[in-house]
């Protein structure tokens, strides 16, 4: 008993921490998307651009009184998963272990910038780390931890479409362990059912949504839009609209000027975000009306650039690896959507609140904090590098699971370069796990835990 009232004090302890950036803020962080978030589920609505659970996971915590309760969840969830880890993959029976972590992340990482934001971005981690539980910590864990660890992975892909491509990007770096000599150890085929029926699960709960909404088999009704965006910037749309317009797609072809004189110009921002949120798909009525033409044209573009087209999703993917600075769009005026989700749903004072929040007043800084990460992050490879080569005749954990986590990391790049237009905050939601390994691999030291199988 005495345990486990340490262990939970300990879990609060690091929620407090997380939340330090959003208390010091004087509100959660707010991103553009967020007011989409909050009033999809409120208005029984479901976004032609995303999915709706994230918005029904904030509807059930919030009750229209206060945001604060949905950063509160989701600071808890990562504290309980740090612990998790700590335990499971690094053999730390210590609970301290767990506020330590979470102190180490808030100087150290864009983690706290994450959990105390209201999109589901932090999500994307969460999966990864779950993951990461199910295949090295499965043997440590009990019955209920396990079940815990697999229930994410449904609930993670279901909350943000681009989720999807984590559970995929692990198949090959497992493909690649098994080749040198790692053996996942016993109820393998049971884990990877039961991950496959989560990410099933995830899949049919998002098409079953649009279906329900639209009356359309699939993942988004929006896709052929936003995946036509990032081919006019790298070109083979735009290729595909100046040979065939304006005989052809007469909706899109009525912008193809605004398009050319953006891409001549040379300015910000890139020509994907400038025809989705810059005024073009504005003006041609958001989503439904663009969407078929948007289909027909990514199809014919593909079909005759596609050899162009994967090298430079792969160079995309490479760039989006390495671009992750914390910060990106927490800017102090979010949109009137956001905005007006606030005061419509938690009323004017709460978005006075806001209002006078460092975010609000444009007083968040970010310049000396990019350093710090850098420099932890430059520190924390150093430290996984040196865990993996000094253990590597023993016991070869610390490798596999560097290259696990890395492996992971590299998938989302690669299928957010390919997809979207390249922003800081995509990699920068997720590569706070490599300090969070790091420190983990240091407190293992610290408490003299002993390395545990793979299992």
């Amino acid at each position: 008993m005495r345990e486990r009232v340490i262990a939970a004090l300990c879990a609060v302890a690091a929620t407090a921490a997380l939340l330090v950036p959003a208390i010091v803020n004087g509100y959660p962080f707010i991103f553009w998307d967020t007011g989409t978030y909050l009033f999809s589920a409120m208005r029984m609505q479901v976004p032609h651009d995303r999915p709706v659970f994230y918005s029904i996971f904030t509807a059930l915590l919030h009750w229209r009184l206060s945001p604060w309760p949905i950063v509160i969840a989701q600071s808890a969830l990562v504290a309980i998963l740090i612990r998790l880890v700590a335990k499971a993959v690094f053999n730390i029976a210590s609970a301290w272990v767990t506020p330590i972590a979470a102190i180490a992340l808030v100087f150290g990482s864009s983690l706290p910038w994450f959990s105390g934001q209201i999109v589901p971005d932090i999500f994307t981690s969460v999966l990864m780390l779950a993951l990461l539980l199910i295949v090295f910590g499965w043997g440590r864990m009990t019955l209920a931890e396990r079940w815990s660890a697999l229930c994410m992975v449904p609930v993670c892909v279901a909350v943000h479409n681009a989720n999807l491509f984590v559970p995929l990007s692990v198949v090959p770096v497992i493909g690649i362990l098994l080749l040198v000599g790692w053996r996942p150890g016993p109820q393998a085929a049971h884990r990877t059912f039961w991950v496959a029926s989560g990410v099933a699960l995830a899949l049919a709960a998002l098409v079953s949504s649009n279906y329900a909404a639209r009356g359309k088999l699939v993942l988004s009704s929006a896709s052929s839009t936003l995946l036509l965006a990032k081919m006019l910037e790298d070109g083979p749309a735009m290729a595909v609209l100046e040979h065939e317009c304006p005989a052809a797609y007469p909706l899109l072809c009525s912008q193809l000027p605004l398009l050319q004189a953006h891409k001549a110009s040379g300015i910000e921002p890139t020509l994907a975000d400038f025809f989705l949120w810059e005024g073009p798909l504005d003006s041609l009525g958001w989503w439904k009306p663009v969407e078929p033409e948007a289909s027909q044209v990514v199809k014919k573009a593909f079909a005759q650039f596609w050899r162009q087209e994967i090298p430079t999703a792969l160079a995309n993917g490479a760039r989006q690896f390495w671009h992750l600075k914390t910060g990106d769009g927490l800017v102090s005026d979010p949109g009137v959507w956001a905005t007006d989700a606030i005061r419509d749903l938690f009323g004017q004072s709460s978005l006075a609140a806001y209002q006078a929040s460092l975010q609000g007043k444009g007083e968040l800084q970010f310049s000396l904090l990019n350093v710090m990460h850098l420099a932890t992050l430059v520190v924390s490879s150093g430290v996984l590098a040196w865990a993996a080569i000094a253990s590597f005749r023993t016991d070869r954990k610390a490798l596999h699971v560097a290259a696990f986590i890395l492996a992971m990391l590299a998938g989302h790049a690669i299928a957010i370069g390919a997809l979207t237009p390249l922003h800081d905050r995509y990699q920068s939601r997720v590569v706070w796990l490599i300090p969070l390994l790091a420190t983990l691999t240091l407190c293992r030291l610290a408490f003299n835990a002993t390395p545990s199988a793979d299992r």
